[in-house]
């Protein structure tokens, strides 16, 4: 028997640490994870952690105030795994816990756009090896960690709660951070400031704003990224939202109807995704009709599916935390 850490303070990452955690504990291992208590427990995918705590009794799970017990189990782990993991300071209690604990560490990072692997390459990661979901040429080819750390693997598994009734002529549009809201507030368009600006143009977010408003016929679901509740519209947007069977979907919503954002890819018949954010992987695995509205401007790289190594990867990942 072997143990695994598995560390993720987002509750993002939930959905793919689910099929890790089953597979491990199926295989006779022990899992420690170790999370954010208030942040998971804000996705109702959270009562698969309780599950699991009945149905394994190797599985074991610590809050963040619990890092110096953390570190004392890893003295008899095989490897951690992190989430996130980079030098940018949002990720800083994977990237110190990296270099605290005992045994081998594992980063891996969910999304295409992702700082230090395709984007911001000042950014480094601390874990002694980095799994990524891209092929090997997708690599940012001045990024800061050393090439070596990296193992190209691809898409793990990720789950999801599959049992709405799909909506006859419905529309999910999920929104990247920023694009709904208005421009001036928009850190990620061309006329901003800091390290996030260009993602895309002005230009493209307004046209892309005139496509969606020609698309949005029937019951149509505007969802914001799970960091934003309240705060102003993009004007487009609270037009729209004055239209009957016009839904916003951010956590309030989600958690007054009942739904966790996993069921979010079972309740429509189309789906639109703005920017390759994480969602147009979950678009993918979960086989449904989608569209991707990209920006082909000369700042930002767009990858998407060619870029992936492969998907459905859980089991290499997870011979890899066990080798």
């Amino acid at each position: 028997m072997k143990s695994i850490i598995l560390c993720t303070m987002t509750r993002n990452h939930l959905r793919f640490l689910i099929p890790m955690i089953e597979t491990i504990c199926d295989m006779g291992h022990e899992v420690l994870l170790y999370t954010n208590f208030g942040e998971i427990g804000n996705d109702t995918l959270s009562y698969k952690v309780n599950e699991f705590s009945e149905k394994y009794k190797r599985f074991y799970v610590l809050d963040l105030r619990d890092e110096e017990r953390v570190i004392d189990y890893s003295k008899g782990a095989n490897s951690m795994l992190v989430t996130s993991g980079t030098s940018n300071v949002y990720h800083s209690i994977d990237y110190n816990l990296c270099k605290k604990v005992k045994c081998k560490t594992f980063a891996i990072q969910h999304g295409i756009s992702q700082e230090g692997i395709t984007r911001l390459p000042k950014y480094h990661f601390s874990a002694d090896k980095v799994i990524a979901w891209i092929k090997e040429e997708n690599l940012h080819p001045d990024v800061s960690t050393p090439k070596e750390k990296f193992i190209f693997v691809g898409v793990p598994d990720h789950y999801y709660d599959s049992d709405m009734t799909p909506i006859e002529d419905s529309k999910v549009f999920f929104f990247t951070n920023g694009f709904d809201k208005p421009n001036d507030q928009d850190i990620k368009l061309d006329t901003s400031k800091g390290e996030w600006k260009g993602i895309y143009t002005t230009k493209w977010k307004e046209e892309t704003w005139d496509k969606i408003l020609t698309l949005s016929h029937g019951s149509c679901y505007f969802v914001r990224h799970p960091t934003c509740n309240g705060g102003k519209l993009h004007p487009k947007l609270s037009y729209l939202l004055k239209k009957k069977n016009m839904h916003l979907v951010d956590n309030t919503w989600l958690s007054k109807n009942g739904i966790n954002r996993s069921q979010l890819y079972s309740i429509a018949s189309k789906y639109y995704v703005t920017y390759p954010s994480s969602c147009w992987v979950d678009c993918m695995l979960n086989d449904v009709d989608y569209e991707v509205f990209v920006d082909y401007n000369s700042n930002v790289d767009i990858l998407l599916e060619e870029s992936l190594c492969g998907i459905n990867k859980t089991n290499e990942i997870c011979n890899l935390l066990l080798e």
